[in-house]
């Protein structure tokens, strides 16, 4: 963060939007969203805002942000399922909004810390409820096909690891790739360690 030389206009004196110091034409500044810093007003504001930064990734509490995790997991798939059962379509799309309550309820109940150890763990989390999601709404239709063929098999819902591999393969092609890498993405990210700038 390096200070501008800028110009005042000389009718009306530049002023340090934190100190109140005038800036004579010739005197180094730098403008930010507060206004034009002097640059030992600047240093300070830099100072703060990587000291912040720093703090975020400490004393995360990891169970709570388990916890939120999770509840935004279960909102997720919750949303994705009855959509499709709503519609009855599966709407692939919808399972972004995994990634994205994921990623909010592990930073919310951690209180808004963000940590790389935090993305690890939603990225963790986001995974499993999307293939959940995903098992839940092959199900649907696979009950659905049964019931109109006049079969009756019920499928569990929570199934065995190879019961689940097996019903989510049915239909796992290039777009479900892509809204898992998306979904994924967004799990990542908004836990994600904020830069200084």
């Amino acid at each position: 963060m390096q200070p501008n030389a800028a110009t005042a206009d000389a009718s009306s004196p530049t002023r340090c939007n934190r100190c109140n110091t005038e800036l004579r034409a010739t005197q180094d500044r730098m403008q930010t969203t507060e206004g034009f810093l002097c640059p030992p007003c600047a240093n300070n504001l830099h100072a703060e805002r990587t000291r912040a930064v720093q703090e975020q990734g400490q004393d995360v509490n990891y169970p709570m942000a388990l916890l939120g995790a999770l509840l935004g997991g279960t909102a997720g798939v919750l949303a994705w399922w009855l959509i499709t059962v709503w519609t009855n379509t599966a709407f692939g799309l919808v399972a972004i909004l995994i990634g994205i309550a994921v990623g909010k309820g592990a930073t919310m109940l951690a209180g808004n810390k963000r940590s790389r150890g935090l993305q690890i763990l939603s990225l963790i989390v986001a995974g499993s409820a999307f293939f959940y999601a995903s098992f839940l709404v092959n199900r649907s239709f696979i009950q659905q096909a049964l019931e109109q063929e006049g079969k009756e098999m019920a499928l569990t819902v929570l199934p065995n690891p190879a019961m689940m591999v097996e019903v989510v393969a049915l239909n796992f092609d290039f777009m479900s790739v892509l809204f898992l890498a998306i979904t994924l993405w967004e799990a990542w990210k908004i836990p994600g360690p904020a830069k200084a700038s």
